[in-house]
């Protein structure tokens, strides 16, 4: 729907966004296109979230995501507004995907072309097996886009005949981690391909089968690197919502919402002072586990103590020393399998068994590179105490030494920002300082996540609920709750 329609269809409505993230504004300018009159309420100063990007010594540094995948999505979004992508933000591919290295010298190089035929050709796969792999992730796209990407769902819905037919087509009662195993033989491959579970939060044993669509949409549909970092996807949906009308209010904290004869009476704090605010409904777009306290009745639709995904602690490091990097480098431990199971299981930091990720930055005009450094670590304990003040010091001590034995970096080199676990937590407001929400692991995927609407009037958007954690379905769950507001309030 075009701006030149927005005024035939507006039902003179206050629709409250909270959180200016992804979500937040995806869900914001799907329902400003909708006819709501739309104001997104920010805690930070500029949009992002997650999502946000910073300069350093000139150079631009992710703070969260580093790519995109799956951009037909933002593309959609623009142009439901009739406007052009290209015209606010520009998408650069990334080829090769990633470079994987592991501690005997074995490197494997994911293409954006061929992928398969590349595998094939570095003797890590065979054309039959690759091809058993796409035939069945194949299948397990059609099912998943065909039900869980097209609308939420409760428990009860199990019940559906469909259901149990989507389930058999998805090999419901078989593991993410069995399936890479069947499928292929060469171990390294075996381990990228159980890798990609950790960003999620969840161990390739314990993730649902249908999890093989991830690393078959990075083949098909590519990674993408927007230019200016991924904070400028958030900032070019900022100025598209504020062309059709959408109002943006930062440095404003949510501290009460109550429900008051059928309107949704909403405080912040904002500078010493507090504004009340009324809506006739409210989307929230920050982490869902923050909601019940902010909404003490939500507490029967979230769950108390839910698994929470995987963190992580972030380096940004401007460097003039030259290194000829891909985007994308990720170096592995001696034992990397038992790495997983020490994040997701034991849910402890250790000292000497890290996968080092390394996002390469090419040099500014004044010939700063930037090296965006993540080790994956597992949540804060409830009580935080599972990071101590030597926790940061010894990780880069880690990190620095396996930079050092592979790529130029001088001696006195130090990161110019650090995020930690209780950054998330505090300056976000993540459960449990994780990064990609609630684990996505079977009991806490599809019927069993959190539901998009806790009731008439209050919706929910974000890695925490449905369909899930990751930069599309973040994207997803904004279409699933602007859709459930408007069968509460039709036209």
């Amino acid at each position: 729907m075009g701006q030149n329609s927005l005024a035939l269809y507006s039902k003179k409505r206050r629709l409250g966004i909270i959180g200016a993230g992804l979500g937040g504004i995806t869900a914001a300018l799907y329902a400003r296109m909708q006819g709501w009159d739309v104001e997104v309420y920010e805690r930070q100063n500029v949009p992002g979230g997650k999502m946000h990007s910073a300069a350093v010594e000139g150079q631009i540094f992710d703070q969260g995501p580093t790519v995109l995948t799956w951009p037909s999505l933002i593309d959609a979004l623009f142009a439901s507004a009739g406007k052009r992508r290209e015209d606010y933000l520009e998408l650069l591919k990334v080829d090769p995907q990633y470079h994987h290295n592991f501690t005997d010298g074995t490197k494997i190089e994911i293409t954006s072309e061929d992928t398969g035929n590349s595998l094939i050709a570095q003797g890590f796969t065979t054309k039959e097996e690759w091809g058993a792999y796409q035939s069945l992730a194949q299948r397990y796209w059609d099912e998943t886009s065909k039900y869980f990407l097209s609308r939420p769902w409760r428990p009860f819905d199990l019940l559906r005949p469909r259901m149990a037919y989507a389930g058999w087509r998805l090999d419901a009662h078989r593991r993410y981690g069995a399936i890479i195993d069947t499928l292929f033989s060469n171990r390294y491959l075996r381990h990228i391909m159980k890798y990609k579970s950790i960003y999620l939060g969840s161990e390739a044993a314990t993730a649902p089968a249908a999890f093989l669509t991830m690393p078959y949409l990075e083949e098909k549909m590519g990674i993408w690197q927007p230019v200016g970092g991924l904070g400028q996807v958030t900032r070019s949906l900022e100025k598209l919502g504020k062309e059709i009308g959408i109002s943006f209010y930062y440095n404003m904290t949510l501290t009460t919402l109550n429900e008051v004869k059928g309107k949704w009476l909403s405080t912040f704090s904002h500078d010493n002072s507090i504004t009340l605010e009324s809506f006739d409904a409210v989307v929230y777009a920050g982490d869902v586990m923050a909601l019940r306290s902010i909404f003490p009745a939500s507490i029967s639709s979230i769950p108390q103590s839910p698994r929470p995904s995987s963190s992580a602690i972030i380096w940004h490091i401007p460097t003039y020393t030259k290194n000829e990097l891909p985007h994308h480098s990720v170096w592995y431990p001696e034992n990397p399998e038992q790495e997983l199971k020490t994040i997701v299981r034991t849910q402890s930091i250790g000292n000497s068994n890290h996968t080092v990720y390394v996002v390469h930055r090419g040099a500014t005009e004044k010939g700063v590179q930037g090296l965006y450094v993540l080790i994956p670590l597992p949540p804060l304990s409830i009580s935080f105490d599972s990071w101590s003040k030597n926790s940061s010091s010894n990780l880069w001590e880690y990190a620095y030494e396996v930079l050092k034995k592979r790529i130029k970096i001088s001696d006195n080199i130090a990161p110019a920002n650090e995020w930690i676990p209780i950054d998330f937590a505090h300056k976000q407001l993540s459960y449990r300082g994780t990064i990609f929400g609630l684990a996505a692991d079977f009991w806490q995927s599809a019927f069993f996540r959190p539901y998009n609407r806790i009731k008439k009037g209050l919706y929910l958007v974000g890695a925490g609920t449905q369909p899930g954690g990751g930069v599309p379905l973040v994207q997803i769950s904004a279409s699933f709750a602007i859709n459930l507001l408007n069968k509460d309030f039709p036209t």
